[in-house]
C-alpha cells in the first residue's frame, strides 16, 4: 500500500538541518523516495498531512529495562513473577515506549532468560504491536558485583569464563553482551566506579562478539573500568560518570560511544523517597559530576548515543523524553541530541542499515512534533505521531492500540 507523508519541516538526520516542505513516499514498511513537495506530480494513495509539524526519524534508546517500570523498588515486584506476567508488562512498557516516539529500543539486561526473545520473536511476528527490540539477556558480572539488581546475571571469574559466557549468551539468540565493569549508583558501599572486572575479561568477551559480529557494552563510571572497556574493544560505555579528559580522548581515539543516561539521576533527585539516604547522598554527588563529564566528552568529540535507563527508580517507561532537555543543558546542541536518539543510535546498533534516518530503502519508522524541538527541545516530551513499519500508531489516521 502506498503512502505519502506531507512535511511542513523535515528532519532527515542525514545532515543537522530541517528541510521545509518535504514530502516522503512509503511503500507497504519502506521509504521509497523522498522528495520537495512542489516536484511531487499527483499524490496518488493515502495522503498523511503533517505540513504544521516537524518530522524526524523515529527515536531508538539505547538504553532501556523493560522488566523493571521505575517504581519505588522497582525491582521488588519482577523477583516475584512469573515469566508469563513478566513478558505481559514488558510488552505493555514497550507500547508506552513506542507511542513517545520510539520505534526501536536496546534492552540492556534482563534476569528472566527467554521472556526478553519471546518479546522480539512476538513483535517482529506482528503478533502484538511493539518497538523493534535488541535485547542483551543477561548480564556479565563479577563475585565482586553480587546485588538484588543483579540477580539472574552470568558470574564469571577469569577470561576463559567470560569467553564461555559470551558465546553463551549470543548462541542463544541476543544481540549484544553487556558486561558490569565498574560498581555503580546503587550497588552496594560507597567507592562509586571501583572496577570489579579486569581488562583480561573484558577483552575476551570483546574479540568473541567482533567474531560473531555483535556488539558490547559496559555499566562503566570509574576512570580505570571505562579505559579498560574502550581498550578492550567496547561498543559503547553506558553513564561514564566519573570519566576525565584523558578517558574522554581514549574514546574519541577508539570510536567508543557513549550513552549517557542522565534522566535517572533527574527523576531520582526529583522523587528522593525512591532511594535510601546513603544511596541519595551519592545520588546528588554524582550527578553534578556526570553532567560535567557528558558536557566535557560532547565537547571533546565523543560519539553520544542517546540512552535512558528507563526502567530504574523514578523512570517510568514512556517518560524518559527529558533526557533531550537536560542533554542540551550540558552543552549539547539540540540537532545533535536529535541526532543521538537517530542515526548515531542506529550506528552504534549497527542498526543504519533499516533505521535511524528518512532515506529512501531505510524502514518507515517516523514521529512527528507539533513545533521544532531545534527551536524548543521540551516538545520532545510531547510527540504528535507515530509510526513504526508504515502503520500510524498515534496520530492521524492511527490504528487502536490497546494500553494497560
Amino acid at each position: 500500500m502506498k503512502k505519502w507523508i506531507k512535511c511542513g519541516q523535515l528532519f532527515d538526520a542525514t545532515s543537522k538541518e530541517a528541510k521545509q516542505n518535504m514530502s516522503i513516499l512509503i511503500r507497504d514498511n519502506q521509504i521509497e523516495a523522498v522528495l520537495p513537495t512542489a516536484q511531487v506530480g499527483a499524490f496518488d494513495g493515502e495522503i498523511l498531512d503533517l505540513t504544521d509539524s516537524f518530522v524526524m526519524p523515529g527515536l531508538i534508546d539505547t538504553h532501556v529495562h523493560l522488566y523493571f517500570d521505575g517504581l519505588v523498588d522497582g525491582f521488588a515486584p519482577f523477583f516475584d513473577q512469573y515469566p508469563g506476567e513478566i513478558l505481559i508488562d514488558a510488552m505493555l512498557r514497550a507500547q508506552r515506549d513506542l507511542l513517545a516516539g520510539f520505534t526501536s529500543l536496546r534492552d540492556c539486561g534482563c534476569a528472566k532468560i527467554g521472556t526478553d526473545i519471546s518479546l522480539r520473536k512476538a513483535i517482529n511476528a506482528g503478533r502484538i504491536v511493539g518497538p523493534r527490540l535488541c535485547i542483551s539477556g543477561p548480564m556479565l558480572v563479577t563475585s565482586a558485583m553480587q546485588n538484588r539488581y543483579t540477580d539472574g546475571a552470568i558470574n564469571i571469574s577469569g577470561p576463559y569464563q567470560a569467553q564461555d559466557a559470551a558465546r553463551s549468551v549470543l548462541g542463544a539468540g541476543y544481540d549484544q553482551v553487556k558486561l558490569m565493569v565498574t560498581v555503580g549508583v546503587l550497588s552496594n558501599g560507597d567507592n562509586l566506579g571501583a572496577s570489579v572486572m579486569n581488562y583480561e575479561e573484558i577483552k575476551a568477551v570483546c574479540d568473541v562478539a567482533k567474531e560473531l559480529g555483535a556488539i558490547t557494552s559496559a555499566h562503566a563510571h570509574g576512570i580505570r573500568g571505562v579505559q579498560d572497556a574502550v581498550r578492550a574493544g567496547i561498543t559503547s560505555i553506558e553513564h561514564g560518570i566519573l570519566i576525565d579528559d584523558e578517558t574522554i580522548d581514549r574514546m574519541v581515539d577508539a570510536g567508543t560511544y557513549l550513552v549517557p543516561t542522565l534522566v535517572t539521576s533527574y527523576y531520582m533527585l526529583k522523587n528522593p523517597e525512591l532511594l535510601p539516604p546513603h544511596v541519595r547522598a551519592k545520588e546528588e554527588n554524582a550527578s553534578a559530576i556526570h553532567k560535567r563529564a557528558i558536557a566535557r566528552a560532547y565537547e571533546k568529540g565523543v560519539k553520544l548515543a542517546f540512552g535512558t535507563d528507563c526502567g530504574t527508580p523514578g523512570c517510568k517507561h514512556g517518560k524518559q523524553t527529558p533526557e533531550f532537555e537536560i542533554m542540551t543543558q550540558c552543552g549539547v546542541s539540540p540537532a545533535d541530541a536529535l541526532l543521538s536518539a537517530t542515526r548515531n543510535a542506529a550506528e552504534m546498533m549497527k542498526w543504519n542499515d533499516r533505521v535511524g534516518t528518512i532515506e529512501a530503502g531505510k524502514l518507515a519508522d517516523i514521529v512527528a512534533y507539533t513545533r521544532s524541538p531545534l527551536e524548543d527541545i521540551s516538545v520532545m516530551n510531547e510527540c504528535a505521531f507515530v509510526m513504526k513499519d508504515g502503520v500510524v500508531y498515534k496520530g492521524t489516521h492511527a490504528v487502536s492500540l490497546p494500553l494497560g
